[in-house]
């Protein structure tokens, strides 16, 4: 098997301006990331936002709160915008494993030349900064498991594939 490419449906928000008040109040955009993030992790358990006490973003500094996707901690960033206006948005890749479990299974058998189960591993989700590699496993219908390194590109969950090296 040689490098493949593909894309798993990770998970990210661009945002839309929410107006603020005069100063970040924490309460008003932990209100808006409750509101507007859970809709960019359809079907995963998403926690509520905690934000810190002094947060103020600035135009060229953003800040940022956090919230949980299936209990795993994930970043949020919170932009300034323009009218004293903010913008929040998932700063890192939230990959949900069973999606890039069946994303990889076509592939690596297509790849392979033979049927493959993917397994990637227990966890609900992976969150990492892009680019960040994860480990799977292919197993095909006849011969030995193929261990695989998964390298997400992007917060998108663009990804390439290969098999990884003995070391």
């Amino acid at each position: 098997m040689g490098t493949c490419a593909g894309a798993v449906t990770a998970c990210s928000s661009g945002g839309t301006p929410t107006p603020a008040a005069t100063g970040f109040h924490p309460a008003d955009v932990q209100r808006t990331i409750d509101n507007d993030l859970p809709r960019s992790f359809p079907g995963l358990r998403v926690g509520p936002a905690h934000c810190p006490a002094d947060l103020d973003a600035e135009p060229d500094k953003p800040g940022a709160c956090a919230i949980t996707v299936e209990g795993v901690p994930v970043r949020v960033r919170v932009d300034r915008a323009d009218g004293g206006r903010f913008t929040v948005s998932s700063d890192q890749a939230v990959i949900p494993v069973g999606r890039l479990e069946a994303s990889l299974q076509p592939a690596v058998s297509a790849k392979g030349g033979q049927s493959y189960a993917v397994d990637c591993g227990d966890e609900a989700v992976e969150v990492f900064d892009p680019p960040g590699t994860m480990t799977c496993v292919a197993t095909p219908a006849h011969g030995a498991a193929v261990r695989l390194a998964v390298t997400v590109s992007d917060k998108k969950g663009s990804y390439t594939f290969q098999p990884e090296q003995d070391s």
